[in-house]
């Protein structure tokens, strides 16, 4: 589906063509004779779109300096820095420009004027049936707590929204929604923060694209939000999808490292500089992707496969080796949730554990490094885990959903190292299941869900006594655009 809204009809230029090797260009009711034999001006966008208000830069790659420029008297076309911008309130056009340069070669452009520009945000609950499916969640330094979402917009498309919270979920604020192509998708599918730094990984594609299934994309935050820059943009294999599944960081080195898929197979990067450049660190071709990573307190890369088996990736002599432990789970880890294929915790070199899915909802636990794993819980038939975490009290939270007569959002916790496991919180009042887990530096804990169909927004539940109860946070709503002829 489109993603920009349209109204009424482009309307094109006119093109007449005589007997003579010639082309009669009609604008504004002049003809310009142009002689199909004579060079022109090659624009780096050719036939571009935008909403009233907005503006482009033009440049040319066989112009030369000194150039004329013609906005046929619609908005305005500068002649020194070959900046086209559309009026306010421009009504629906297919609008024609041209340049000279100072040789005397001329172009001619269509500027496609959509006539909309972007008005108020209001919280609401979706209309059309899109999401508001939460991803991922992390805690900075400072004790802001930022979610990620895959949303639906009005005209169907699947966008990457980030929202913050600077009170522990009392309210929130919708810091990011990163869409960069007009039809097309992005997709944020884990963070992770570092100090007052937050890192989202993720993937996007756009619609008709000759080069690229989808790329690989990291962007980072370093003010709570206000700006973001794309620091990873990964795309090697014309044609094939890039997906970055999940991000970590080594603590003690400020390492960052990402998993996932390279078009050919599951690949690893890291960064040594705070996401500035990103280097591949390790390539499988006979892995279809990675989909979780964790870092032990050594630097030891944990990385998880489609396959459920572990590989681990260790630093020597200039050189990362690396080793396939083996499956955790039987058979190939299933999507529990919307693009998700569960998590991995590590407490230290030797004990670990893993909630994935399987046909039912897994966790297992290592106390040899992963060499060999004991399944500690497994679920009913058709549930389905995602996130766990340790915490500073050493019990365990896990997070997942089961499904019962409506599939309900479940949060275990137990005390005595997965030896034994307990429901602390069941809602299934509407369809829900439980996504990602963060802890807040106030000691208390946050565990976000998805409502599965309306109004398919994000929930938030919060526990002060290590998980053993949870109170309600309230709803996270989308905050959709709306287009207006006006401010």
């Amino acid at each position: 589906m489109r993603s920009s809204l349209i109204l009424g009809t482009f309307l094109g230029l006119q093109l007449l063509v005589s007997c003579e090797p010639s082309i009669r260009v009609i604008m504004d009711g002049k003809v310009a004779e142009v002689p199909s034999s004579q060079p022109t001006l090659i624009w780096n966008y050719d036939q571009p779109v935008l909403r009233s208000g907005e503006s482009i830069p033009f440049a040319f790659s066989n112009g030369t300096s000194g150039y004329t420029t013609n906005a046929n008297g619609i908005g305005t076309f500068d002649p020194n820095t070959l900046i086209y911008s559309v009026p306010l309130n421009q009504p629906p056009l297919a609008h024609p420009i041209s340049a000279t340069d100072g040789a005397g070669m001329n172009g001619i452009n269509t500027v496609k004027i959509a006539g909309f520009q972007v008005g108020e945000r209001i919280d609401f609950p979706l209309s059309f049936g899109e999401q508001n499916f939460v991803t991922s969640s992390a805690t900075l330094a400072n004790g802001n707590i930022f979610i990620s979402s895959i949303v639906g917009d009005s005209p169907g498309w699947e966008r990457w929204v980030i929202n913050k919270t600077s009170d522990i979920g009392s309210t929130w604020t919708q810091v990011d929604h990163y869409a960069p192509h007009e039809e097309g998708e992005s997709h944020p599918l884990a963070m992770i923060a570092k100090n007052n730094d937050l890192y989202v990984c993720g993937y996007q594609w756009e619609y008709g694209s000759p080069i690229y299934s989808s790329e690989w994309i990291i962007r980072k935050t370093s003010d709570g939000g206000s700006t973001w820059t794309t620091v990873d943009q990964y795309g090697n294999v014309p044609g094939a999808d890039h997906i970055c599944f999940d991000i970590d960081l080594h603590e003690a080195s400020g390492t960052l490292f990402a998993v996932g898929y390279d078009g050919i197979g599951a690949l690893v990067k890291q960064s040594v500089d705070d996401g500035a450049t990103w280097t591949v660190i390790g390539s499988f071709p006979a892995i279809e992707f990675f989909s979780s990573i964790k870092i032990s307190p050594s630097g030891v890369i944990w990385a998880i496969s489609k396959e459920s088996e572990l590989w681990k990736g260790t630093f020597s002599l200039g050189t990362w080796n690396w080793v396939n432990q083996g499956p955790i789970l039987s058979g190939i880890i299933n999507y529990g949730l919307y693009q998700l294929r569960g998590d991995l915790e590590i407490v230290s070199e030797t004990e670990a554990y893993y909630s994935g899915n399987n046909g039912r909802w897994s966790i297992a636990k290592t106390m040899d490094g992963g060499a060999s794993w004991t399944i500690v819980y497994s679920g009913p038939a058709n549930s389905g885990g995602q996130d766990i975490k340790i915490l500073s009290s050493g019990d365990l939270v896990a997070t997942g959903f089961f499904e019962t007569a409506v599939r309900s959002f479940v949060i275990l916790q137990s005390p005595d190292n997965g030896s034994t496991w307990n429901i602390e919180y069941q809602n299934n009042t509407v369809e829900k299941q439980g996504v990602t887990i963060t802890p807040a530096n106030d000691g208390s804990i946050m565990v976000f869900g998805t409502f599965r169909d309306t109004p398919n927004q994000i929930i938030n539940v919060r526990s002060v006594d290590n998980g053993l109860s949870w109170g309600d946070r309230g709803i996270v709503y989308f905050k959709q655009n709306f287009w207006t002829i006006g401010k």
